[in-house]
């Protein structure tokens, strides 16, 4: 649990798929949500209510499929936020680095004008993240609403 607070994590609470009237990506995209928490070294970069959780795993997943030496930037571009997500993955000449750009929050309209840019952290490190992150939330969208949601996981 120790290694948690100094590493880059990303949490959700709360899952929930209210306004899910089918199982096509879009609807599952747009309508799986959770409160999501984004920490980096314990500090909290990010949290965000009814955050379109299925869209960024299988984001996170399609990035992180690729060898990291042939990654780019990862930043969500979604179906549902407007814009794009301002909580960014960056390559630095020592790994990853979570940065939050300062744009318009995407929920609110809000502006956000403090820019965090994370601590760099190894590919591994960055991958656990993410893998932590998909499995919980995998096993949960199992529970919540059946193994068919298993395809968007892959």
């Amino acid at each position: 649990m120790h290694n948690e607070v100094k590493n880059v994590k990303l949490s959700f609470s709360g899952l929930a798929a209210p306004d899910l009237d089918g199982r096509s990506r879009t609807e599952v995209f747009v309508n799986v949500e959770a409160d999501l928490t984004v920490l980096d070294g314990g500090r909290e970069v990010l949290r965000a209510g009814a955050f379109p959780v299925v869209e960024l795993a299988s984001a996170l997943c399609a990035w992180k499929a690729r060898p990291s030496d042939d990654r780019g930037d990862f930043t969500l571009t979604s179906l549902s936020l407007e814009g794009h997500w301002r909580l960014r993955l960056l390559r630095s000449t020592d790994g990853w680095q979570v940065v939050d750009d300062g744009h318009p929050d995407a929920f609110t309209g809000a502006p956000h004008s403090a820019v965090f840019t994370g601590a760099a952290r190894s590919a591994a490190e960055v991958d656990a993240a993410i893998d932590e992150f998909t499995t919980r939330l995998r096993d949960d969208c199992l529970q919540l609403l059946g193994p068919w949601i298993e395809q968007y996981f892959d």
